[in-house]
């Protein structure tokens, strides 16, 4: 009886161990996708800075 409470307990603390993964691991991507997005545009700012400077 205890044992398959415990297990009942140990499934669901996993499942939401599992799910606080997921959402940080979206999180993260999130953000590394966003700070890619504002390096891109640092990037192409740079080189228009450079061809109007080198013009």
């Amino acid at each position: 009886m205890f044992i398959k409470r415990d297990l009942t307990k140990a499934r669901a603390l996993s499942q939401s161990a599992e799910q606080q993964v997921k959402e940080e691991t979206e999180r993260v991507i999130r953000d590394l996708l966003q700070q890619q997005a504002l390096l891109d545009e640092l990037d192409k700012s740079s080189q228009l800075e450079a061809l109007v400077f080198n013009y």
